[in-house]
């Protein structure tokens, strides 16, 4: 705000936000209470988020204020960042994982999550190609798909009709329904480990 006298009200003004950062400081990933998934709601998506991935062990005594790795991506994803660096571990021994043992734990996190959001994805495609596929034999065949024998005839005449058929628009609008490839880096001690490399 822009004070003009202290007699006056206070001027708003605004600048245009550019970039979102999400600091989510000290933090566990509470069960019972969906904070980070509010947050992403109201907030998000975030540009940057920056995630605790350590100091989680032993977890009877550490859940409720550290998350670990797997809880960090989740958290990732509630508050719906487009990347993430890790904070909160390899600087002093505070718990009793090893302290290399983070990154290389939300490393094999995001692979496997990436793994099954790619491999949805895929299935999202696969079906809609062949909703599409469905369709175009309709109408090639002058009527329902079903039946068998027509639409042998129609794909043997005339084999160009499957090489033709296109991702259907509402197949792409699913995709782009699925949740984004998790992208998180770590840095620590001299090392750097990113979850997903960068474009040369």
């Amino acid at each position: 705000s822009k004070y003009q006298s202290p007699t006056t009200t206070t001027t708003p003004t605004t600048t245009p936000q550019t970039h979102s950062f999400y600091f989510a400081g000290d933090t566990g990933l509470p069960s019972e209470f969906p904070l980070h998934r509010q947050i992403g709601d109201r907030l998000g998506p975030f540009d940057l988020a920056a995630i605790p991935i350590g100091a989680y062990e032993p977890r009877w005594f550490m859940r409720e204020a550290h998350c670990n790795p797997a809880e960090a991506v989740k958290i990732h994803q509630a508050v719906r960042a487009r990347q993430s660096v890790a904070i909160h571990y390899d600087t002093f021994d505070l718990a009793d994982e090893p302290r290399e043992e983070p990154p290389q734990l939300l490393l094999k996190e995001v692979g496997r999550v990436n793994e099954g959001i790619l491999r949805m994805a895929a299935e999202v495609v696969a079906a809609a190609e062949e909703v599409k596929m469905v369709a175009e034999l309709e109408a090639v065949s002058g009527g329902s798909v079903g039946g068998g024998g027509e639409i042998v005839d129609a794909l043997s005449a005339s084999p160009s009709v499957l090489e033709e058929v296109a991702v259907a628009e509402v197949g792409e609008n699913l995709v782009e329904m699925l949740p984004s490839l998790v992208d998180f880096a770590a840095i620590g001690q001299g090392q750097r480990f990113q979850s997903m490399p960068k474009a040369v």
